[in-house]
């Protein structure tokens, strides 16, 4: 389960996806990542900060931006794209980072900015999900065009994290990713990674807004639901990943879904 680095190869990407309320591992990647809520309001982690974003408005994800995206709805509609800072670069003109949350209101003042926004995402939306771009230069110009605009009206703050702390959260959460389903602990974690345990903590928190026991519980119960979806058993699902007992996890369970395991399974 090694997705922490979503290596994209690619100078364009563009797609639609529909997200549910599913928990989401965090991940990064080298490209600029642009996100419009095409048809109603979800949430993103970005850096340790929590950003709500309602129809319309845009989300930005910087390059190698820790992140992850967790919709409270089913049926969440988002168009991407993602371009890559060498596309930037070949403009011979400065890069500056991006706002990270810009509302529709805000776009809505630019009218030139809004219609070049719109121009973009109608190329994208009715080829429904695609994948690079690399071979339709005309959405390059159109996303390198989205990208200036958007940095002329809404510049961000310079990211400026420690980077050793920053690598640090790096292998925490790819560490966990890789082995949440496995009998792991806080303590295990920072034995591993030959970290201080106070300081795993404080970092993953930092960068996650969740604390590390919370987020491998999360991702054991998301590996829980695949596994019942697929008629697994309740206590060999628990097992598979990564509960040591079926009392903790009931107990997780319950407070993780709001409700029980069984009633899980009859809603399916």
């Amino acid at each position: 389960m090694q997705i922490l680095h979503e290596d994209t190869k690619v100078k364009v990407a563009c797609r639609v996806d529909t997200w549910d309320s599913s928990f989401l591992p965090f991940h990064w990647h080298d490209n600029i990542e642009i996100c419009y809520m095409c048809n109603q309001s979800g949430s993103f982690v970005i850096e340790g900060d929590l950003v709500r974003a309602e129809v319309g408005d845009v989300v930005v994800m910087g390059e190698r931006a820790v992140h992850r995206f967790c919709m409270d709805k089913s049926d969440t509609r988002i168009g991407l794209m993602q371009i890559s800072p060498k596309i930037l670069l070949s403009s011979a003109s400065a890069i500056k980072p991006l706002k990270t949350h810009i509302t529709s209101e805000e776009i809505a003042k630019i009218p030139y900015l809004k219609e070049h926004l719109a121009t973009l995402f109608d190329m994208i939306l009715p080829a429904g999900r695609s994948g690079a771009m690399d071979h339709k230069p005309y959405i390059q110009t159109a996303a390198a065009t989205v990208y200036f605009l958007l940095m002329e009206h809404f510049p961000g703050e310079v990211h400026t994290g420690a980077a050793k702390e920053r690598q640090m959260f790096y292998d925490i959460a790819e560490f966990v990713n890789c082995h949440f389903a496995e009998n792991i602990s806080v303590q295990s974690v920072a034995s591993a990674l030959y970290i201080p345990r106070g300081k795993v903590g404080a970092v993953f928190a930092r960068y996650a807004g969740t604390t590390l026991s919370e987020y491998i519980n999360a991702m054991r119960i998301n590996k829980v639901n695949e596994l019942l979806k697929s008629a697994k058993n309740i206590a060999e699902a628990a097992y598979e990943s990564g509960f040591q007992n079926i009392r903790t996890f009931n107990a997780v369970y319950k407070k993780t879904m709001g409700i029980t395991p069984g009633e899980y399974i009859k809603n399916l």
